[in-house]
């Protein structure tokens, strides 16, 4: 059963009919949204409208780099939101997702700036616990699901199960953990919007309704959406494995320069520590012994002046451990370096992080995402199965 609305008309509902309208007729035409995004969304509303499942859950797969953010925003207006809660995995997925109900819209010119008042919602980010009640006076909250519940002084309790009548859960791989499970469920008489690319959690769907609307990566990509990928995997014992990599790295990266001279691509590596054999230090330290100053190591919070010095561009290739930066969109990021063992039970690790790679410049992008590793990490099986579902997420804690 769906909430009931206790809060004046949001811009969400005040433009549904006239977006859904759109979605129906002229998006097709003016082609300012892909095809995926019109039918997903739309797909969403006929779900709704006679949803037959009493989990009042709908699922949504699509691979990474294919819009899920735009989708998110067109649906808490296609299904006609009074207020919309999105959860979220990181601080990055979270500002990406707010700044989108500020610009989407604008920059896919579907709304004017002189429309702004009228279609745009009010809007909250979430980064510390005690911003959540002036949060929820607006019309979206988005929200870190490790700020609600858990170690945090908000407690679930503290927000009202009916508050929201449509419930975001991004990258809803994550669900089947203790925390995320508390947390949606708590909204369990809400309509709640499961968006990933990745729906297995150890082997099984999360959930046991089929998805609303899925498009496969290999459609995506023949449909020039994201980027091919290819693997290297180096072998042999005359050159270091982590040398190896470096060159071949290195290499790759010329080359897609030569292809779109307008742009300077960038590297990005998957280590398993900071420091140890193989480790995020010594590879850093063995590609600026080749190539001086163009790699370096990022790690969290404490590294963010790294991170900004690699959007910028100061540094080209950046080491990062685990999956620290989940949901980081930065597109000039077309070769991939993996100096570690991700084991074939963690191919959501594998998975997200070739999904750094992905995303195309622009429609005219030439390049595929290209993976480079040595057979001593043993990921030949990872990439043989990746366009599979995966099957753990190693950060979350189901204790």
């Amino acid at each position: 059963m769906q909430c009931v609305n206790r809060v004046p008309q949001s811009p969400f509902n005040t433009q549904s009919a006239t977006l859904v309208e759109y979605l129906r007729g002229p998006a097709r035409r003016e082609g300012k949204l892909h095809r995926h995004q019109i039918d997903g969304v739309l797909a969403l509303v006929e779900y709704f409208k006679g949803n037959p499942h009493e989990s009042n859950i709908a699922l949504v797969v699509l691979p990474t780099g294919c819009g899920k953010t735009g989708v998110a925003v067109l649906a808490s207006y296609a299904l006609n939101a009074s207020r919309v809660l999105v959860i979220t995995p990181s601080i990055i997925i979270s500002k990406q997702i707010y700044d989108a109900y500020g610009k989407f819209l604008l920059e896919r010119k579907i709304i004017t700036e002189n429309d702004k008042l009228k279609a745009l919602p009010t809007k909250s980010l979430i980064l510390k616990s005690s911003e959540i009640e002036d949060g929820k006076l607006t019309n979206v909250m988005v929200v870190n699901a490790h700020k609600i519940g858990g170690r945090s002084h908000v407690k679930i309790e503290d927000i009202q199960s009916d508050e929201y009548d449509l419930v975001i859960v991004d990258e809803a791989h994550h669900y089947p953990a203790q925390t995320w499970k508390l947390l949606v469920d708590h909204f369990s008489n809400s309509r709640r919007l499961f968006l990933t690319a990745t729906p297995e959690h150890r082997g099984e769907s999360i959930l046991d309704i089929p998805p609303c609307y899925k498009l496969r990566r290999d459609e995506a990509i023949r449909r020039g959406i994201i980027r091919a990928v290819e693997f290297d995997e180096r072998a042999g014992k005359d050159v270091h494995p982590l040398q190896s990599i470096a060159i071949r790295m290195e290499l790759y990266l010329d080359e897609h320069d030569r292809a779109d001279p307008t742009v300077k691509h960038q590297g990005m590596v998957l280590a398993q520590t900071i420091a140890d054999i193989n480790s995020a230090e010594t590879f850093c330290e063995i590609y600026n012994g080749l190539y001086p100053g163009k790699c370096a190591v990022y790690v969290g919070d404490t590294g963010r002046g790294v991170l900004e010095a690699f959007m910028k561009g100061e540094v080209r290739t950046l080491v990062i451990i685990g999956r620290l930066l989940e949901g980081f969109d930065h597109k000039l990021v077309s070769v991939l370096g993996i100096v570690r063992n991700v084991a074939p039970s963690s191919r959501v690790l594998f998975a997200q992080f070739v999904g750094r790679a992905v995303r195309k410049i622009s429609v005219a992008d030439r390049v595929n995402a290209q993976i480079v590793t040595h057979e001593c990490f043993n990921q030949r099986i990872n990439f043989d199965t990746f366009e599979k579902l995966a099957e753990e997420d190693p950060n979350d804690d189901d204790n």
